[in-house]
């Protein structure tokens, strides 16, 4: 099912529940909904772009989707969580404004990750969860798109710790230094018991079947921090590395591993 531009009342997410019973895909564009909650055993792809609540940008929408194995969720969404979990899934992209609830540890069964424009608490979550960072343990394929990746680059040190399986890294004009949480870890320097960032920035890394990190960037940022995370890898650096500039602004790093 495909629909763009219409205005969707709150019937229909129940008719979605209890008539189409065997709808695997659904596309929606450019809509404007009235529902908070979004339910489908039978639903296998879910893709909404540029749509909006018509009660607030702020309206939590859940999604109920057991069987969802594709999700793309972009352009300005709303924060999202997942009721169940997502078990099934296989590829998911979605935009900042969707994982402002922690809806991340929701997507720790993906093989391909796609983030764009996630704020750094976003992406590394309450420290105070019980499990920690969510571990990936099919994760082969991670994108970041203009996200924060925090003070010494806590969350691709998080990933390459805990995406075992993962094959290829790409960070695109992605920002490499902290905000407020920078001043937040000075303050407590002097706490004995280490936050999740803290523990997330040691080097232990698992991610053995890693065989390409490509990064992009704008010329002239200082990338000492992402040097020094990607340095603690625990494979072998093909030489030489490529590098080039496009357009006299940005340029484009890949490293390849044995």
């Amino acid at each position: 099912m495909h629909l763009s531009g219409l205005s969707l009342s709150g019937d229909f997410a129940s008719c979605l529940a209890a008539d189409f019973l065997v709808l695997e895909d659904l596309q929606l564009e450019d809509c404007a909904y009235d529902f908070r909650r979004l339910a489908s055993r039978s639903l296998r792809k879910l893709f909404m772009d540029r749509c909006d609540s018509r009660h607030s940008a702020n309206d939590v929408l859940a999604i109920a989707a057991p069987r969802l194995a594709s999700l793309h969720i972009n352009g300005y969404p709303p924060p999202v969580t997942a009721e169940g979990g997502m078990p099934s899934l296989v590829a998911a992209s979605l935009t900042g404004p969707a994982g402002e609830l922690g809806f991340l540890r929701s997507l720790h069964c993906t093989r391909s990750l796609n983030l764009t424009e996630f704020s750094m608490a976003a992406l590394l979550g309450d420290e105070g969860h019980e499990g920690g960072f969510p571990v990936f343990y099919n994760l082969r394929t991670l994108v970041l798109v203009g996200c924060n990746v925090g003070v010494g680059c806590q969350v691709v040190r998080c990933f390459l710790r805990n995406a075992p399986a993962l094959e290829t890294l790409t960070l695109r004009h992605c920002v490499f230094f902290g905000g407020p949480r920078s001043k937040k870890r000075k303050a407590r320097s002097g706490d004995k018991t280490p936050s999740a960032a803290d523990r997330c920035s040691r080097p232990a890394y698992e991610c053995r079947n890693l065989k390409s990190i490509e990064v992009e960037f704008c010329e002239g940022l200082p990338v000492d921090e992402l040097v020094r995370a990607l340095a603690d890898i625990p494979k072998e650096v093909v030489q030489p590395i490529e590098s080039s500039v496009q357009g006299g602004e940005w340029r484009k790093v890949r490293i390849s591993f044995r």
